[in-house]
């Protein structure tokens, strides 16, 4: 088994609830870690998130499920992805609202 990781991906994207957020956009941060038999090309991974972040998502946690999924059918075995999205457009004062979703390929049984 193999790990690839890419962390601290910034990346800006379209995403929230608000008809602002997705008009404006903001920089958003991605973590991957993928873990597989096989190697993988970390940039191929890196275009895959790209490609999927530039679709609007109305929440975060749509935009990593999305994400995980076609990472999780092109590349792995196993993977955790965090989506971190740096200035939420909240009155309050926080580094970072996140959504991280954790997925492994299931073992077809014979």
């Amino acid at each position: 088994m193999q790990t690839i990781e890419i962390k601290g991906l910034k990346l800006y994207g379209y995403h929230g609830v608000e008809s602002e957020e997705q008009k404006v956009g903001q920089e958003y941060i991605f973590d991957c870690k993928i873990e597989s038999e096989d190697i993988i090309d970390y940039l191929e991974v890196i275009k895959e998130i790209e490609a999927i972040n530039k679709v609007s998502h109305r929440f975060i946690e749509g935009l990593a499920q999305d994400i995980a999924d076609k990472l999780l059918a092109r590349f792995s075995a196993k993977m955790e992805l965090t989506v971190k999205k740096p200035n939420p457009p909240i009155c309050y004062s926080l580094d970072y609202a996140s959504a991280t979703v954790r997925s492994e390929k299931s073992k077809v049984r014979r």
